[in-house]
């Protein structure tokens, strides 16, 4: 069986504020980043993923205050006509932001609606969202 590609974010704090891990692995590349994120930050990019149809490219970067550029810039929209999603994702290493990986996958609504669920459920209560590619 052939790996999947695979975005996870991982999430612990509250409200406010939540310390994040994210880990990406496709087409044969694979990055890990972590750092603090505003959870409202995140709440808002999930909020704009829940629209249907997604017509333009929905993007979350995390870490773009820094004159070096962001940790993680992550981007949803649409790859074609008949419904599939293109999920492109950047990740940088925290200590070291010459060290980066930048890879994309597809996927389709019902594994981003999914995703968007865990990952709010994940700021609340702690815990990991996945999103995956679809192998269909």
């Amino acid at each position: 069986m052939a790996n999947q590609d695979r975005l996870s974010l991982w999430f612990e704090g509250g409200d406010n504020f939540a310390q994040f891990e994210a880990q990406v692995s496709a087409s044969g590349f694979s990055g890990e980043t972590g750092y603090v994120v505003f959870g409202q930050h995140v709440r808002n990019f999930l909020d704009a993923l829940a629209r249907f149809p997604i017509t333009d490219e929905i993007t979350l970067e995390i870490g773009q205050e820094f004159p070096d550029g962001p940790l993680l810039v992550l981007a949803i929209g649409p790859a074609d006509g008949r419904g599939t999603l293109r999920v492109r994702v950047s990740l940088a290493a925290d200590d070291d932001r010459s060290r980066r990986v930048s890879t994309s996958f597809s996927c389709v609504y019902a594994d981003v609606e999914r995703f968007a669920q865990e990952a709010e459920d994940s700021l609340r209560l702690g815990g990991t969202a996945i999103l995956t590619s679809d192998q269909s």
